[in-house]
């Protein structure tokens, strides 16, 4: 995207025939005119579009394609019938393509931003391709629905998911993505909503926020019984005796005893801020743990804590990580007892599933994670597992890492979205742990976090694993090895 001269693309308003070359990182499509990039809103490779000119930026254009001229050849039947969901930017990709474009941009996006040799991206043993979800529909085992206003009718409650590059709310009656079905559920919601006239949250007033709805995953566990959504309903403040906490009494009730949830719970949620996240539970009845199998390990997390939304790949993300730990590693016995730290434990899945490997059956393998309720899910985890010798400490990672004065034989780091944070990267730096393993839903964040350590480390493998089949999101892992002569600040113990 070299092209500056602004002034030779057509003027916002323009009508453009273009085909498309190739899709873009926010999920929408990228063409070219007269040499020029031009970022379209939507649009499969090979497809050709018309389109309108919106905007001109520096050295490119953004369009909103009008209409689909003639298909690409990777276009299928849609899976979906509603066009305004956000919460898929390809109904309609053939998944093989989707799968080669998100490991083709992670190789493109590690190199380019993160300044990986291609000796190195383009290396098929240090590099393999990347890991496909084993089912891309029914994946997901968490759906965050929100509340919002209808416009249609005054006073009423609309139910459903984002709509793209929105916070407005489209109402839908199924989902692909989700592995159970949500249409009698929402059904149920909206018809008690409704009944209980209860308004949606609005710029600090109203009531209804979220419905978040969670696989019990219980078909993993005999005694649980069948599987079933676990509800959570997040609000804005009620008291106790108020009609409105009555109200939602008797949708837990009704939800329970119509077999559309084998677990309810009741969350306040004052915060301004947008997110499925409540403060303060009210309310709980039946069973609240969510349950996943990862085949050597199974998990339980309690309402609010992080569990990987796609099970089943999620079982290939941690076989990965345990795999690369071991990769060109002496784990002979000695007389030292080797070290390992998990900065972003959760409820246990990376920590236990090293530990779980044989060759680390010696090691002493510590997790931090900064949520108290995650951090005694881990604990629980851990001992249900036979896995009591990993420690799992509550704290934030950049300051668990400042205290430590030992160098880590391994140093597993899995932040949010946004990455490693510069208190992090700089204790990272500053204890220099022999091998570190990186692991991230954003190359974008993985590949500048990668451009502060590779001056102190190289990369000796990676690989893509597709947890979000449909989306531009996908997840990856990282190996990087301490480069010979570089010396930790930390009082080594490190090989």
């Amino acid at each position: 995207m070299t092209r500056t001269n602004s002034a030779a693309f057509p003027p916002p308003g323009a009508r453009l025939e273009l085909t498309i070359r190739d899709l873009s990182l926010d999920g929408g499509a990228m063409a070219r005119h007269e040499g020029g990039v031009i970022f379209l809103d939507q649009g499969l490779p090979g497809e050709t579009v018309q389109a309108r000119v919106t905007r001109i930026k520096a050295g490119y254009a953004l369009a909103q394609v009008e209409a689909s001229l003639s298909p690409s050849p990777h276009e299928r039947p849609s899976f979906c019938g509603n066009k305004q969901c956000g919460g898929c930017a390809w109904t309609t990709l053939d998944y093989a393509a989707e799968c080669a474009w998100k490991d083709r941009q992670l190789r493109e996006t590690l190199s380019r931003l993160g300044g990986l040799p291609r000796s190195f991206t383009e290396d098929a043993l240090r590099f393999p391709a990347l890991l496909p979800s084993p089912a891309s529909l029914g994946y997901r085992n968490k759906m965050e629905f929100a509340f919002a206003p209808d416009p249609a009718a005054s006073g009423r409650a609309l139910l459903g998911l984002r709509k793209r590059n929105s916070r407005e709310v489209t109402a839908i009656d199924e989902c692909g993505l989700a592995s159970l079905p949500v249409g009698a559920l929402l059904a149920e919601v909206r018809a008690w909503a409704a009944e209980r006239r209860l308004p949606a949250w609005g710029k600090r007033e109203g009531f209804l926020r979220f419905l978040v709805a969670r696989d019990s995953g219980s078909t993993q566990l005999p005694a649980e019984g069948k599987p079933g959504w676990l509800v959570e309903l997040i609000t804005g403040p009620c008291s106790r005796r108020s009609s409105r906490q009555q109200a939602v009494r008797e949708l837990a009730e009704r939800l329970l005893a119509r077999g559309l949830c084998c677990g309810f719970s009741h969350s306040l949620r004052s915060d301004a801020a947008d997110v499925a996240y409540g403060e303060q539970t009210r309310l709980s009845a039946g069973r609240s743990a969510m349950a996943a199998d990862y085949g050597s390990l199974i998990l339980e997390a309690p309402p609010g804590a992080f569990l990987q939304i796609n099970t089943p790949a999620a079982a290939l993300l941690y076989a990965t990580i345990g795999e690369f730990s071991l990769a060109g590693q002496d784990v002979s016995p000695s007389k030292r007892e080797l070290r390992i730290l998990d900065c972003y434990a959760g409820v246990g899945g990376v920590a236990l599933t090293l530990a779980a490997l044989p060759a680390w059956s010696g090691a002493t393998v510590i997790g931090v994670e900064n949520t108290g309720p995650a951090v005694l899910a881990a604990r629980e985890n851990a001992r249900q597992n036979g896995l009591d010798r990993v420690v799992f400490q509550q704290g934030d990672a950049a300051a668990f890492l400042a205290a430590e004065e030992t160098t880590p034989d391994l140093l597993v780091a899995d932040p949010p979205r946004a990455g490693l944070s510069e208190a992090v990267l700089g204790e990272i730096l500053r204890l220099g742990p022999a091998r570190l393993i990186l692991v991230s839903c954003n190359p974008a964040t993985l590949a500048r976090d990668v451009s502060r350590l590779t001056p102190k480390y190289t990369p000796r493998l990676a690989r893509g694993i597709d947890l979000f089949p449909h989306t531009p999101h996908l997840e990856t892992v990282l190996l990087l090895e301490r480069k010979a002569g570089y010396l930790p600040c930390a009082n080594s113990i490190a090989s």
